[in-house]
């Protein structure tokens, strides 16, 4: 854009003036490029929690499934396409109440430096000892 000054010459941009409005774009791409990053890595955590949910329920239907619920920790790690993620169950009888049974799943992975996990805990009724059939 030219501008005409008070002699009527012709005179453009400044190398000043081109100067600030390409520090001034540069801040704005920056600022712009560090949004989508984290909007990415945001989305990306999500999704890795995401599928570490689904993998704690299917632990946790398998666990509750079994035929019998044994007190302890198991761990171990994911088998196929989730192989990066890790689990560890632990059923533990509640002291106050025999016939009932806390059931904990946890998923982890580490994403980046950073070890992230999911834990779900949900109670089992047994039947009494006397209950079994044998």
């Amino acid at each position: 854009m030219m501008c005409r000054g008070r002699h009527g010459s012709a005179r453009g941009y400044t190398l000043l003036e081109l100067m600030v409005a390409s520090a001034i774009l540069a801040v704005g791409l920056t600022a712009l490029i560090q949004s989508f990053t984290a909007g990415t890595n945001t989305l990306r955590q999500n999704e890795q929690r995401s599928i570490a949910v689904i993998l704690a329920q299917q632990k946790m239907a398998e666990i509750e499934g079994s035929e019998e619920l044994e007190d302890g920790i198991q761990d171990g790690e994911v088998e196929g396409i989730y192989d990066r993620f890790q689990w560890q169950s632990e059923i533990q009888t509640l002291p106050d109440y025999p016939n009932l049974k806390q059931v904990r799943v946890i998923i982890f992975w580490q994403d980046g430096q950073r070890r992230d996990d999911v834990t779900l805990t949900t109670y089992v009724r047994v039947p009494p000892q006397s209950e079994t059939i044998g």
